[in-house]
Formats: C-alpha cells, structure tokens, sequence
C-alpha cells in the first residue's frame, strides 16, 4: 500500500507528523498501522500500531514498540506503551532502553507523573542486553529524579546470585541521599570487617557522610564527616571517627609502649579568605597503621595543625602560620612547630632601569623538649636587566640579615649575596636534526661562612664564590630522539661538599649532575640520572633504566646507586615494573630489592579481568619495615561493578 504522509497542525505551539501503510482518523482519533511512524511534541514514536487521541493527550503503541524523547534522548522499546502527555502519565511493557550509560530492561514500567516511576522485575546492566555478564536484578523499584528506593536486589554474576539487599537507596543525578558502596573483608586481626557509608545530601551546599565500621574482635567505629560550601573562596570540611577496641584482643599493640581502648581521629578544613584553619589530632600515633586501609595514611609521616594568614597584592605579600606538627615515627613527639612564623614579601618592583623587592620574617621555631629558638630575617634585593655586545645579562645583590636572640653565639649575621646571570637560548639544524637549547652561566658570590643551629634553608649562610653552567634541550628527527639536562661549575674558593654524605672535598671543579634520556626506536627509552665527581672519580649518584613498551606489555627496570666520599656504597636498589593491559585480561608486578639488605623492601602484584561491563583484581602488597624488621602484607579484592563503583575487599591487612 502507498505511504501515506499525513501533516495536522495541534493549537498553536506543536505538530503532528505521522507515516504509516494505513491511515484512519476519527475526529480526534488517529490510528496508524503497519511500520507506523509519528513524530509528536518532543516524541518519535514507532510500532505496528499508533494510535492517538488528539482530544486527551494520549498515545497508545501495539507491538514492536520504540520511543524516543528527542529533548532528553531518552530510549525505550516493547511490546505495548500507553503515554498520557498532558498528565506525564503511562507504563510499557516488556520494556527494553537506555538511560544515560544504563541498559534496562523490565516486565512494566510506570510513569506516575513527570518524576516519578515504579519498575516491576526489571534487570539494570552498563552490559550490553544481549549480553549481560554482571547485572542487578530489581523485584519492584520507586524511582524520583533523585533517588531510587529497590526492593529485593540481586546482583548477578554470569547468572550466579553474588550479592543480596532486601532493600536499598540509591542517589540519582547527583548529589544525593542514600548508601554508598560497602567495604567488606578480612585482615590479619579480624575475620570479618564491614564498612557501610551513608550519604546524606542536606542541601545544596551541605553535606554528611556517616561510616560505620564493623571488625570482628578488634574494634567497632563510627565517622562524621561534614561539608559545606559557603561561596567560591570558602568552605569547610569536618571529620570525627571515634573506635573502641576489643579489650581481649589488641595483639597489634605487642611490643609498643601505650596502649589505647578508645582511638580517635579530629580533623577539619576551613577556608575563607584571608584565612586557612586545619587541624589534625589522633589518639595515638598508630592511628593510621592500624585502621586505614590506604597506602597513603599508613605510611604518613606526621600530621598537622594551622592557622594561616595570607594577604597578597600586586605589591606585596604578607604571609602568617602557625604550624603544629605531629611525628607519628615516634611515640615522643619533639617535632619542630612554627609558633608562629610572619613574613613580608614586597614584590620586584622598577625604578630608574633597577628593580627592587624585599623579604622578611619571623619565626619562633619551638620543640616540646627544647623550648623556642627565635629567628628575625630581612634580606632587600636590587637587580638589573642589561645588554652586554648584544647578549643579554642580569645581575642582582641580596644583602642578608639575620637575627637570632636565643644563639648563645653569632645572635647578629650580616653577608651579601652577589649573582650575575647570562641566559640564552639557541636551536640548531643539520640534516632534518633539530637541536633546541637553554644554556645559562651563573655567577654566584658571598663572602662568609657562617655557623648557626639549622632549622630550614634560610639557615644555611655559606661563603660562596662559583661559577655554574646549566645546559637543557632536546634533539628532534621527525620524533623525540633525546631529551638532556646537564648542570656543573667551578668554585674559586677551592672546596665543596660531597652530594651524598656533606663531607668537605679540597678542590675547584664542582660535580656534574646530569638527566639524559635516549630514544632509539618508538616506544624504547635509555636513561640516567647521576652526579658524577670529577675529583674523585666516583657517581654519587648513579640511576639508570630502561622503560619499553610494545603492543599490550610495558617493562620498566632501573638501578639506583649512591655512595659517598669514601667510595663506598650506601644505597643499592633494582627496581622492576612488569605490566600487561589486554581485552580481557591485565596484570601487572612492581619490586623493589635492596642489595645492601639483600632484602626485597617492596613487591605489588595484581592480577585481574575485565569483562563489558565490570573488572575484578586481586591486589597484592609487601612493604618492608626496616626500623621493625618485618614484612606487612595487604591483600585486597577489588570488584568494580558496570565500571561505575568499586567494592574493595580487604582479604589480609
């Protein structure tokens, strides 16, 4: 039969187009059947039948059916579809679509206004339909524009039931109240651990997350974390945790001096311009070792509490802290605090062909067992651009102030600094070669040595008089084929220090440190980094590796060697890192020996799969403590689920 095409102007604000074999209308009824087509308001509709009441707003689809909402790009298909436009109202059956990265598809779903749905046996997969490895099957759902309520979930692993959740709240579009992903496993000292976060969106610019954390016979807990955005430049970020430990266990506490039934962890984030508050406050300093599953904590070295002050013009910078530290390498804590430090930056600013800037500053550095040490420092620079035959030139001179009232020897230095610096830049080209350069000579010079307890760098006044060279490029042939860095120098005053142990060397020429990398063919990279002494003939430091990739395996291997003054070797390390990405499969192992031990101080090995929708790895860690003499094994099992949240097992800790 011949297409009928049919075009019917609806009031004033929308159209109706429809394509069909045969066509009937009925005042305000329109049935369309065989391969019909509509396009109405922001809908294209297909099935064997469409048939539409003008007068009500409704739309009825028979077999086949596909409907798309051309303003959301909402997708859905079945075997029947009933849509109420003017109320949002309707339901589909054996519904089958796409929303957003999701693939669903369900025995009925029902619209109940512009919002809000109910799902009936429904599957929910980022899979393809046709081929589902991992998906959720849902009994009945209630679905908002901002959450979803799921009664009787089953997740489903090529088939097999792998996870069960009578009833569970998902956020939708957002920041939104409900759970979030569990951690669930096992470590060294609990058999069982469960770790459920909640969500809670309170408004806008507010919100909560509450964690409870459950392992068996070692510790219950509970954390609070708060946050909230106040404009651009300010907000704030609150955290609690609070655990009480099993008093017949605590076998981690074996061979430390204290011990802790109730273990905490304060911290707190505040920023608003001019100021930054933070504070971090833990019961113990094993807080982290014992509690936190992440690598980052475990290993951290100190916390810390502050207040800053900053105030910046296009002038000037003035800069105040107060700074307490946490050592959490020992039970003692006598870390140096900044209590407090000010500072004064006035930034360069050009008078008469002369630029000048000026920095100054305040600190009262103080330890719990040794009391303050005061320090006041005022150091004003004046400098120059200029040409000399054509090649550009810049000289400066610092004069150097220090006061420190508490010294019981030098309380007042006076020195200079002078630095007279000529950068250039060159390229170079032969042969289809391009060479790309920065080259700069440095003259450096003060007059005295000066002898004064060191807190940071500001403390180090020396006697220098040197020349430096510095060299930086590339060499190009249609790709990167060498990349360089080079740095030595020559210092008149007849000495140095050795880079790796301080020791005082008698003679002139300074230490060449150097960084090449070659790349011979794609995707092979020869490299070193070193500081090799000319004087002694010994690499300081000597690094060297070569990193290869081809097709899905990558291969990383280098040696890292340093020795001091006397020749002899202080740190020796090979390092390997094996990595294979395929289509299904990925595995990778990272090793760190150390042949002075010979002890292997750390080894990662993960091995895992990846399906359509889904990966799984199973991670394995060893970390050597040399102060303890012992090895720390983690084993972790991470399932991430339609590549959208992960579920983290801790299998060994």
């Amino acid at each position: 039969m011949a297409l009928l095409i049919l075009f019917f102007l609806l009031g004033l604000s929308f159209s109706l187009e429809v394509f069909s074999e045969k066509l009937e209308i009925k005042e305000n009824e329109i049935i369309a059947e065989g391969d019909a087509e509509a396009y109405y308001k922001n809908y294209y509709i297909k099935a064997k039948k469409i048939k539409l009441l003008r007068d009500k707003d409704e739309v009825y689809a028979y077999e086949d059916v596909y409907i798309k909402n051309l303003k959301t790009g909402f997708e859905i298909r079945g075997s029947f579809a009933y849509v109420n436009m003017k109320k949002n109202k309707g339901y589909f059956l054996n519904a089958k679509g796409k929303f957003r990265e999701f693939n669903f598809e369900a025995k009925k779903i029902e619209q109940l206004d512009k919002e809000r749905f109910k799902v009936y046996e429904a599957t929910v997969t980022t899979c393809p339909l046709d081929d589902k490895e991992l998906y959720l099957c849902i009994f009945r759902a209630n679905i908002t524009k901002e959450r979803a309520l799921i009664f009787h979930n089953r997740l489903k692993f090529f088939k097999v039931p792998i996870f069960y959740l009578p009833v569970y709240l998902i956020p939708l579009g957002g920041r939104k109240t409900g759970f979030l992903m569990p951690t669930i496993g096992s470590s060294t000292y609990s058999s069982f651990i469960y770790i459920q976060p909640f969500f809670w969106a309170i408004s806008r610019d507010k919100d909560m997350t509450i964690t409870a954390d459950y392992r068996k016979d070692q510790m219950k807990g509970l954390s609070l974390e708060y946050r909230q955005a106040f404009d651009e430049e300010s907000d704030l970020i609150t955290q609690f945790s609070l655990y009480k430990e099993d008093k017949k266990k605590g076998d981690w506490w074996k061979g430390r001096e204290m011990y802790r039934e109730n273990r905490f962890r304060i911290f707190m984030k505040y920023r608003k311009k001019p100021f930054k508050i933070g504070v971090e406050e833990l019961s113990d300093p094993y807080y982290y070792e014992d509690i936190s599953f992440k690598q980052e904590e475990i290993t951290k070295p100190y916390t810390k509490t502050y207040l800053i002050y900053e105030k910046e013009t296009k002038n000037y910078l003035f800069y105040f802290q107060t700074v307490r530290y946490r050592d959490l390498t020992e039970e003692k804590n006598n870390a140096v605090n900044l209590l407090p430090e000010a500072s004064f930056h006035l930034k360069p600013f050009y008078y008469k062909g002369f630029n000048f800037s000026l920095d100054s500053s305040f600190t009262n550095f103080y330890r719990n067992y040794d009391g303050s040490f005061m320090r006041i420092s005022l150091e004003p620079t004046v400098g120059k651009y200029f040409e000399l035959f054509k090649v550009s030139n810049y000289s400066s001179l610092t004069l150097i102030n220090r006061y420190y009232p508490d010294s019981e020897e030098d309380k007042i230095v006076s020195t200079f600094r002078f630095r007279h610096s000529v950068p250039q830049y060159f390229s170079l080209s032969y042969g289809g070669f391009k060479f790309k350069n920065f080259l700069e000579g440095l003259y450096t010079f003060s007059p005295k040595d000066y002898e004064v307890q060191i807190f940071d760098y500001q403390d180090e006044l020396n006697e220098e008089n040197n020349f430096q060279f510095t060299l930086v490029g590339n060499l190009y042939k249609n790709r990167k084929l060498m990349d360089y860095f080079l740095n030595t120098g020559y210092n008149l005053l007849g000495s140095y220090t050795f880079p790796t142990d301080g020791k005082k060397i008698d003679k002139k020429l300074l230490p060449l440190y150097y960084n090449v990398s070659v790349y011979p063919v794609e995707n092979v990279r020869f490299w070193q980094d070193a500081v090799y002494d000319f004087n002694l003939g010994v690499f300081a430091r000597n690094v060297i590796g070569t990193d290869i990739s081809w097709k899905n395996f990558s291969v990383g291997i280098s040696n890292s060697v340093y020795k001091n003054s006397e020749k002899k070797v202080t740190t020796d390390q090979i390092a390997l890192n094996l990595k294979y990405s395929g289509d299904k499969f990925f595995s990778g192992i990272s090793l760190n020996y150390d042949r002075l031990v010979d002890k292997e101080t750390y080894r990662n090995v993960y091995v895992g799969v990846k399906g359509k929708c889904w990966s799984l790895v199973l991670d394995y860690k060893r970390n050597y403590y040399r102060n303890r003499d012992e090895y720390v094994d983690q084993v972790f099992l991470r399932f991430n689920l339609f590549f959208k949240e992960e579920i983290e097992i801790p299998l060994r800790r």
